[in-house]
């Protein structure tokens, strides 16, 4: 069974793309920033302990593998076929849960993950299929009551 985990707001540590598990990326980043200052839709951001982290509040990831190609320490490396384990999911805080007409999120998604399916009572809440989902993260900062949060899957 997967185990997830959630993350938003301070507790961001969303990791750039391709980065090793934390412990190892912790032990190899040096903090010096090239991730960042590569970063072409300037996602990946000062975090805590001077570590970068993606904020998707800035915007998406494109996975152009800028920050793969700036790091040299190896704490991020593009060793795996898929980028990270980070998948959008929605709240109930969606406006769809309360009856609002509001398609941001599906219009967003060019991999067509997310879609509407209607529930018990009526209501429509968007579903991610998350075999399609990237975690890209395109549907995050668009979505106007903020419904959207990345969960980490992991074995």
């Amino acid at each position: 069974m997967n185990r997830m985990q959630l993350i938003r707001g301070a507790e961001n540590r969303i990791r750039p793309p391709w980065s090793l598990d934390e412990d190892n990326f912790i032990e190899l980043c040096s903090r010096c920033g090239d991730c960042i200052t590569q970063c072409s839709e300037h996602i990946i951001k000062l975090g805590a302990g001077g570590y970068p982290q993606v904020d998707f509040s800035q915007g998406e990831c494109v996975f152009c593998r800028d920050c793969v190609k700036a790091c040299d320490t190896g704490a991020i490396q593009q060793s795996a076929i898929k980028p990270w384990l980070w998948r959008a999911e929605v709240e109930t805080s969606c406006l769809l849960a309360k009856q609002v007409t509001c398609q941001v999120c599906e219009e967003q998604c060019e991999l067509q993950a997310i879609s509407s399916k209607p529930q018990v009572g009526g209501r429509s809440l968007p579903v991610v299929n998350q075999d399609l989902c990237n975690g890209c993260g395109a549907c995050i900062k668009p979505c106007p009551v903020g419904a959207i949060v990345m969960r980490e899957q992991t074995i």
